[in-house]
């Protein structure tokens, strides 16, 4: 069985990775890749108790998208066992509800193949937690290269990585842990390319784009601001490469208009968007137990209220919904919010000091934001789809979390100067 040969393999990548990331040598160092791979097994144990436990309301052994995507797998690889490798369409297979997650489903059908054409969910969740893992490891890279301390990167990479809702949605045939990783991945391709034009960076980001697009194609729009921003040099202000690249940027969106690209993308997006806000889908969207209405409210004090859901829901006090599942995500919301209030403070120092990187991370979290935000319905489902954002408005938690402790050290200092000058006085 597949099974037995991927799943330890993942587990070595992942703990091969996660040791190959820090630099530091301190017992606290030695222990992260440890902490990693606790976390891929973590995930295996879960994928149990997320389909057989009642965690949430609507009950239990449903495994939601995660059963449609793995069915959905299962038919692809008949297609290829069938007819030979090809690109299935969900129309294809006649499942309509996986047209927005076709390169999840080919992943998984990859495994299956593999396995003979059978579906192997341990060997699918093993992958998944894998590139849950490599999306934290990427969190850690991203937190030195905006001038971080590695120690609080790993604090934060962590931090998401054990975190409630991002361990229940890579702990399944979900799409989220997919989601997640190439946002992450094109937004550090995006910083390496501030610092240092490769070609084989942009081709990364390019195959991210791309993949996105089959995975949550409206993110495509969103995470292509940063990746333009780092052509144009945003970090460093060089003139003659702001010229270069624009001309770049310029050229390719001629080209994409006359291949009428842009158009198609253009109206997928459009078309999206209305569907997303219109009654019928808030109003199934709001169905469960953490559903949340704002119709009738004026709409000028419905979004900033429809705002705050989206970053903090579940509040403490909220008990809407009695489910398992509702009640855990209440950690998620304290752990975002205290990363998002450090990541604040760092915000406003890099304003003023490093204001190049932090556009590159507004480009793509304040837009990402407002979109989820008008189209906020439901609290459990906004919880999965903000994860790409807490993750990043954290790693600026980096650049906070030294700044507190800094501060910290330069008040003591300052008072035990002025202690020693007192005593120095009362002596003489």
């Amino acid at each position: 069985m597949i099974v037995y040969l991927l799943v330890p393999l993942f587990a070595l990548a992942t703990f091969l990775l996660a040791r190959q990331v820090v630099a530091e040598d301190t017992p606290v160092a030695r222990q992260f890749p440890w902490w990693f791979l606790g976390g891929f097994v973590l995930r295996l144990l879960a994928n149990g108790a997320i389909r057989n436990l009642n965690l949430f309301s609507h009950g239990r052994g449903s495994s939601g998208d995660a059963g449609v995507y793995e069915l959905s797998a299962w038919m692809v690889a008949q297609i290829w066992n069938a007819q030979g490798f090809q690109w299935v369409s969900a129309e294809t297979i006649d499942i309509p509800e996986a047209s927005n997650a076709m390169l999840a489903v080919h992943v998984y059908a990859v495994v299956a193949w593999l396995n003979g054409g059978e579906m192997s969910r341990i060997a699918c969740v093993g992958l998944v937690a894998f590139l849950a893992a490599v999306t934290c490891i990427h969190l850690v890279r991203l937190g030195r290269m905006i001038g971080g301390r590695e120690s609080d990167a790993r604090v934060v990479a962590l931090a998401m990585y054990f975190s409630p809702a991002f361990v229940f949605h890579t702990a399944d045939t979900f799409k989220d842990g997919l989601s997640a990783f190439l946002v992450v991945s094109a937004v550090l391709v995006a910083f390496r390319l501030a610092e240092r034009f490769n070609p084989v960076d942009l081709a990364l980001g390019g195959l991210c784009l791309w993949a996105l697009w089959y995975v949550r194609f409206y993110l495509v729009f969103l995470v292509s601001a940063p990746i333009a921003l780092s052509l144009l040099g945003v970090r460093q202000g060089a003139n003659a490469r702001i010229v270069i690249a624009s001309s770049f940027i310029v050229a390719t969106g001629l080209v994409l208009i006359a291949t009428q690209v842009a158009d198609t993308a253009l109206d997928v997006g459009v078309n999206t968007y209305e569907r997303a806000t219109s009654d019928v889908a808030m109003a199934w969207n709001q169905r469960g137990g953490s559903g949340v209405v704002f119709t009738g409210m004026n709409p000028w004090l419905a979004f900033p209220l429809k705002l705050i859901y989206t970053l903090f829901s579940p509040f403490l006090w909220d008990f809407r919904s009695t489910s398992v599942g509702f009640q855990v995500g209440k950690i998620d919301a304290l752990i975002g919010t205290f990363f998002l209030f450090r990541g604040g403070r760092a915000a406003r120092r890099m304003w003023d000091d490093d204001r190049g990187t932090l556009l590159m991370f507004l480009a793509v979290v304040v837009p990402l934001t407002v979109a989820y935000a008008t189209t906020m319905a439901n609290i459990g489902l906004i919880v999965r789809q903000r994860i790409p954002i807490i993750m990043l408005g954290s790693v600026l938690a980096v650049r906070g979390l030294p700044a507190v402790k800094e501060a910290g050290m330069a008040a003591r200092g300052a008072l035990a100067a002025r202690r020693r000058t007192a005593g120095a006085a009362r002596s003489a």
